[in-house]
């Protein structure tokens, strides 16, 4: 309600009131959500911010139980035959807690038991990440695969994988086994992927796919997808700067740019346009990783000569202009101007 949602607020804001105004903020919250044991969601909710304002470990208690009794509305209402009530039961559980295996493991259960194969795999995919499960995971890529949902499918495949491996050490083929059996139906769902999320897991995925290939021809099928991927990858890239899409380039870029295969020349585009729009300092860290790959443009080396320069740092811009292949570009031209003032001043 509107006094819940005024609450949120003022304790978002905490760090601007009085010591007396955030203890009567605290009490405010614990009185409220110990009176909403009908909305154990909203109880909870509130609690936890009570927590957060400074409340003891006996409101905290509190906010686990009011989470209990929405798993245990969630499980009279999937019981009933109210899906759609359950799942906004368990689906809020995991809002508040996204470790809450007992809510996870429901949802994958009550997705099975629906025979949707997008909302299973999915659930599986969030269940596996904090508990591991072979059965379900199988289950889980299956119906991935059956869905053709790339991240999902990839993301359970690497996890099998890694799993497998860790199984193998002690002398159990059988997960790894699997994977192989399944690895050219997992290649051709990662060849579909298309868009930024998707790409990703697809690269992973195929990373996977590769190591465990037992034949040359295996490995190659994937090395092949990997090199279309990271095509489509490049080119989301260049079409994120060209639509000026931060948030695209700030989730993309640290994920890859360990991948060799993309151009650090359009990496280092990506993390200019970072440099000089909304986001420096990712923009920043990217052109540094990638200096230190020696992967970085001469524009992204200028880049990162004027921080230099701007930090007092001579003799660090002097390496990096001295590592300069040309010196034609606006940002480089910017740089060697800045450059050659701080030598003069020192001078």
């Amino acid at each position: 309600g509107a006094s819940g949602d005024a609450a949120k607020v003022a304790a978002k804001n905490r760090q601007y009131l009085s010591p007396d105004a955030l203890e009567r903020l605290r009490d405010g919250l614990v009185k409220t959500g110990s009176r909403l044991r009908k909305e154990p969601l909203v109880a909870a909710r509130l609690l936890l911010l009570a927590v957060d304002a400074g409340a003891g470990d006996d409101v905290r208690d509190m906010a686990r139980n009011m989470i209990s009794i929405a798993l245990k509305q969630g499980t009279v209402a999937a019981q009933e035959g109210r899906g759609e009530e359950a799942r906004v039961a368990y689906e809020g559980v995991v809002e508040i807690d996204p470790t809450n295996v007992r809510a996870l493991k429901a949802l994958v259960n009550l997705s099975s038991a629906e025979g949707s194969f997008e909302a299973y795999a999915r659930n599986a995919t969030r269940l596996l990440a904090v508990d591991f499960d072979v059965g379900v995971a199988m289950k889980g890529i299956g119906k991935a695969l059956q869905a053709q949902m790339p991240i999902e499918a990839g993301e359970l495949f690497r996890v099998l994988v890694e799993h497998g491996r860790k199984l193998a050490e002690n002398g159990d083929d059988s997960v790894l086994a699997y994977c192989r059996r399944i690895s050219s139906r997992v290649i051709r769902t990662m060849a579909r992927a298309k868009g930024a999320d998707e790409e990703r897991a697809a690269i992973r995925a195929l990373e996977a796919a590769s190591s465990i290939a037992q034949s040359e021809e295996e490995a190659a099928s994937a090395r092949e997808w990997m090199a279309v991927v990271n095509n489509r990858i490049t080119a989301t890239i260049r079409t994120a700067v060209r639509n000026k899409a931060d948030a695209v380039l700030v989730e993309l870029l640290p994920d890859v740019i360990q991948l060799p295969d993309i151009p650090g020349e359009e990496l280092s585009r990506a993390a200019l346009y970072l440099c000089t729009h909304d986001e420096p300092v990712v923009g920043r860290a990217i052109l540094r990783q990638l200096d230190a790959q020696g992967r970085c443009s001469d524009e992204g080396l200028a880049m990162l000569g004027i921080l230099a320069v701007n930090a007092g740092q001579l003799q660090k811009a002097n390496d990096y202009s001295a590592r300069m292949v040309a010196s034609d570009g606006r940002i480089a031209q910017r740089f060697v101007a800045l450059l050659n003032g701080a030598r003069r001043t020192l001078g």
